[in-house]
């Protein structure tokens, strides 16, 4: 296999143990068995899948992850490895109509929150409800994943390496019980088990009530990037069209609209993340007030594509986002109406590099906290350029 990785993406140097371990134990254990059709669940780089499509070339293989750059570098390896049955799709969890599955294998995350583990499992085991399930877990998390089986799947082999452990299982009712770990699974745009409980943080002057999301970060804690934007999160400053980048939470995105409401002046708010788990997030905390957000998932801000221009945008960057610097001017080009304000907020340096390449703007603010700075431009109408 030739395969693209992403340093932006888990195991951006090589494949990691995990996966191989999984890849020879299927390959090992399964390859007999007649594969309709199989699941790649949280599928990364696409490795698992393809390496899927390579044993059973005349089935197709789903790759799903929450992640679209993730999908679209699973797209990218099946093309490059002729796996013409393999598709990657964008989603929370199992994608909704793809199922029944013959195999679903999984490299399962550990740092997602054991209530969203264990919904994946029980999930996986759901799509696959006479079919095996292929899973490798580090060694902590084994117990738990076992124990989300009971009832589900009937282990069928054990392989247990020094940091993981290699699950293969036959899915179906078992006579053993089982306690509930977790909420339900994601249906029909639920978040169920994502969701670990309310938190209220204090922001742009005001207390905003947020239902978080395992998996994220910030949940209980104003970002440093969102600190130093903080005066600068307004309706008043960044117009009636708002689209807000890396929304993680919904702070901004709330703090943007809840008084906007109570005026009666609500604006128009857009959440885009190439992370679908915070575009979710971000709509569930605004609905529960009443309000509709529409949603963007993309690899990154310059591949979002709307209907229509915003008079802002709200560009938080992580660094696990590349080099966004690169492409920030492209895409505040086709997104932003004439005269729209771009909000930069990310760390010092490379908010700096993207400074240097978008030319005209007019610095209207600039504030910095603790490495971030957030700085607001405005677009001189002459400079738009066609879309």
């Amino acid at each position: 296999m030739r395969l693209w990785l992403s340093q932006s993406l888990f195991s951006g140097d090589d494949v990691d143990a995990g996966t191989r371990a999984l890849l020879d134990t299927v390959a090992d254990r399964l390859a007999g068995l007649p594969v309709r059709r199989a699941l790649d669940l949280g599928c990364g780089t696409g490795v698992i899948g393809v390496a899927l499509a390579a044993l059973w070339p005349q089935s197709p293989v789903v790759m799903s992850d929450r992640d679209a750059l993730a999908a679209a570098v699973s797209a990218a390896n099946a093309q490059e490895n002729g796996a013409a049955g393999a598709t990657a799709v964008g989603c929370l969890g199992v994608p909704g109509g793809r199922a029944p599955f013959d195999l679903v294998a999984a490299n399962l995350p550990a740092k997602v929150g054991e209530p969203v583990l264990a919904m994946l499992v029980r999930s996986a085991a759901a799509a696959a409800p006479r079919g095996h399930l292929a899973l490798v877990v580090i060694r902590a998390r084994q117990g738990l994943v076992e124990h989300a089986l009971c009832g589900r799947a009937r282990i069928l082999h054990r392989r247990e390496l020094r940091s993981h452990t290699v699950l293969v299982a036959k899915a179906g009712p078992t006579e053993i019980g089982t306690t509930e770990i977790g909420g339900p699974p994601p249906v029909d745009g639920r978040l169920g088990a994502y969701l670990r409980g309310e938190t209220e943080l204090r922001y742009g002057g005001q207390g905003v009530r947020l239902q978080a999301a395992w998996g994220l970060p910030d949940f209980d804690s104003v970002p440093y990037a969102l600190r130093a934007a903080e005066p600068l999160v307004r309706a008043d400053t960044l117009g009636p069209r708002v689209l807000i980048w890396n929304p993680g939470q919904g702070l901004a995105a709330c703090r943007l609209a809840l008084p906007a409401v109570t005026a009666g002046e609500a604006p128009a708010i857009t959440a885009g993340s190439r992370d679908l788990l915070q575009v979710a997030v971000t709509r569930h905390n605004l609905r529960r007030a009443g309000i509709t957000v529409a949603g963007v998932h993309a690899p990154s801000i310059a591949a979002a594509r709307t209907i229509s221009r915003f008079s802002g945008v709200v560009a938080a960057h992580a660094d696990t986002d590349g080099p966004w610097w690169r492409w920030i001017a492209e895409a505040a080009d086709r997104l932003l109406e004439p005269a729209g304000r771009l909000l930069l907020t990310a760390g010092s340096t490379p908010v700096e590099r993207a400074l240097r390449g978008l030319t005209g703007f007019a610095k209207l603010a600039d504030r910095r906290r603790r490495g971030f700075r957030a700085v607001l431009m405005e677009r001189r109408p002459s400079t738009l350029r066609g879309r």
